[in-house]
């Protein structure tokens, strides 16, 4: 195979090393043709479930007083792994507004209103608001299926059309369940990962 070629925004960096061509600024021209040998197009619904979040009612003092129970916003979303929120809510509001479901720690997070596509796997056991949905693997045997939606879905979502609000684009649930994404195999995954992980920690330095 050829080598592989990452373009991160600004930055294009070669890796001879690397056994494949893929790319993190994504072609979406071409995306549906060509791919490789055991790779499949499929819709984001199909793989994973994709449920919204809420905010209670900012007024309710007892929602908000308190508060025990982490409340994730898209200025929480920083990091790889969130494990503090500005923000807590109370038992009474965990009840009342999410009825008394908790998002679990390790379950992929990601804005899709305003600052569409920030990602993060939750370390923490907590709740989120509307412009954030978590996504969870029907099937994923040591969180590979997390980890390549992590990664890519900021990129695949670019293709597609966002909807203007007063104060930023917005994708609706609907769009998003319908999303096409290219998925190769399991273990194809797992390598495209390691090697995107090792190449952004290279830039890191």
């Amino acid at each position: 195979m050829s080598k592989l070629y990452f373009v991160l925004y600004k930055k294009k960096v070669l890796f001879s090393e690397i056994e494949s061509i893929y790319y993190l600024k994504w072609s979406f021209k071409n995306y549906y043709e060509n791919l490789p040998s055991g790779w499949n197009i499929t819709d984001l619904q199909t793989i994973a479930s994709i449920s919204l979040g809420k905010t209670p009612e900012k007024n309710n003092l007892s929602y908000w007083t308190n508060g025990s129970i982490p409340f994730v916003s898209i200025s929480d979303i920083n990091s790889d792994n969130l494990i503090l929120t500005k923000q807590k809510i109370s038992k009474k509001a965990l009840e009342d507004v999410f009825k008394s479901k908790i998002i679990e720690k390790g379950t992929l997070l990601m804005s899709f209103k305003l600052s569409i596509g920030k990602t993060t796997i939750l370390g923490i056991d907590a709740v989120h608001n509307e412009a954030i949905v978590n996504l969870i693997p029907f099937y994923d045997k040591n969180h590979i299926i997390r980890n390549y939606l992590k990664v890519f879905l900021p990129v695949f979502i670019q293709n597609i059309e966002t909807t203007k609000a007063i104060k930023g684009n917005t994708l609706n649930k609907e769009k998003l369940m319908n999303l096409k994404l290219p998925l190769p195999p399991l273990f194809e995954q797992q390598k495209i990962i390691v090697k995107v992980i090792s190449i952004i920690r290279c830039l890191s330095y």
